[in-house]
């Protein structure tokens, strides 16, 4: 669960990265990349060893953290959206979709930018090759249900195409959660930007 950068060898989850050695995602405009590297450089020089020390231990496997998400999701339903279990003061709120396979609602918590009435989420599962069922789930079905507080509305879901993407980047990135700059570094697999939009 690493990566081999230019020259400094395998990195794993949870460590710092050496920002020289990185070298920038094809996908990736020179705005987006711009803005990761900044996000980076900040995660280094603020985030406390602890902190990278938490983070690891939740991103060890899938199911660390399907229970993660779990436990996560109980605290929100009983403290009204109030508390959170995930790392940092990121939003989060809970995302419902409809199982592509089964039909069945499936609920996770997942960290978001609210804006105005809509809110915007990336499909990074900690930096995994894999998507995560979610955005399966809202790509098949974009009916959805979110729940910011104490309150579970109807929603719809779209996948920001790569321009859109491409300007939002860097504001996800500064106002939201500049993790997801450091695990998009672990896959060759773009994560994709979610726009929510609630009914009114």
């Amino acid at each position: 669960m690493g990566f081999d950068q230019k020259k400094g060898g395998v990195v794993k989850k949870g460590e710092k990265l050496e920002i020289e050695e990185l070298e920038k995602p094809d996908f990736m405009t020179d705005g987006e990349w711009k803005a990761s590297l900044e996000a980076l450089s900040m995660l280094n020089e603020t985030m406390p060893d602890e902190v990278w020390g938490e983070i690891e231990g939740k991103i060890t496997s899938l199911d660390r953290i399907r229970s993660d998400g779990e436990g996560d999701k109980e605290q929100f339903l009983a403290t009204g959206g109030m508390e959170s279990t995930q790392v940092g003061v990121t939003p989060t709120l809970l995302l419902t979709t409809i199982g592509r396979k089964s039909g069945k609602e499936r609920t996770t918590p997942v960290n978001c930018m609210p804006d105005g009435d809509i809110f915007y989420i990336v499909a990074s599962l900690a930096g995994y090759d894999m998507f995560p069922q979610w955005y399966l789930n809202l790509e098949k079905n974009p009916r959805v249900w979110v729940q910011a507080k104490d309150k579970k509305v109807p929603a719809t879901a779209r996948t920001l195409n790569r321009e859109e993407k491409a300007q939002l980047w860097p504001r996800l990135l500064k106002e939201c959660q500049p993790l997801w700059a450091y695990f998009q570094m672990f896959t060759e697999r773009e994560f994709p930007v979610v726009l929510i939009t609630p009914e009114k």
